[in-house]
């Protein structure tokens, strides 16, 4: 347990700045959201733009990495059981699907950087955005949430979060579910943090229930 509680919170930082820094990639490739033609056209022939998102692309892979490994330690502090396995397995879900919507996002200007092929056009661009937000969001963004809510639902019982680390967390994750835009999604690597530096002062515990025991 004391390997695992002094591991937890460089993986919460780490973790929370790296991935926040990466999904600013959603945020440089227009066509997710409400963008004009010309925008779009304007990025597509800016390779300065094009390199910077896919520089940022990097550092969410790396992220979402670290977002596993967060949960992983996180996991370690819980009750033994097929809980922590639903846990891990729902992270690496998480991973994956935000690794592959970045993909699918950046698909369009990957083409014009290694083939030197020219822009495919508004509309082909435009879907392959929508298309890898759609499953960055949903598929990545969205399993994190579910992650984080049943972790801090479960916390208490083993005391692996604090309390109101575990209450923002659940708060988050409803924020997360239920909202489907980007701009929510930066909440998440936030309470990351949050919970890694949380973790700090959280007090050891033996795995299993917390019980109360009378003194004479």
């Amino acid at each position: 347990m004391t390997e695992n509680r002094s591991r937890l919170p460089l993986a919460g930082v780490l973790a929370g700045l790296t991935f926040g820094a990466g999904l600013f990639t959603l945020f440089t490739i227009p066509g997710g959201g409400d963008v004009t033609d010309q925008q779009i056209t304007d990025f597509y022939h800016d390779g300065g733009r094009r390199a910077t998102a896919l520089g940022l692309y990097f550092v969410l892979v790396v992220g979402s990495w670290l977002m596993t490994w967060f949960f992983t330690e996180l996991a370690a502090r819980l009750e033994p059981g097929a809980f922590t396995g639903f846990v891990r397995r729902m992270a690496a879900v998480g991973t994956a699907a935000v690794i592959v919507g970045g993909a699918i996002a950046l698909a369009p200007s990957s083409v014009q950087m290694n083939s030197g092929r020219p822009f495919v056009g508004v509309a082909i661009a435009q879907t392959f955005a929508h298309a890898g937000l759609l499953v960055a969001i949903v598929g990545g963004v969205f399993s994190f949430a579910a992650t984080t809510f049943a972790v801090c639902l479960r916390a208490p019982r083993t005391r692996a979060l604090p309390g109101w680390v575990a209450v923002s967390g659940m708060v988050v994750a409803v924020l997360l579910l239920t909202s489907f835009v980007v701009a929510p999604a930066v909440l998440l690597p936030l309470w990351v943090i949050v919970a890694g530096l949380g973790t700090r002062r959280a007090p050891a515990a033996a795995h299993g229930p917390v019980t109360a025991h009378a003194t004479a």
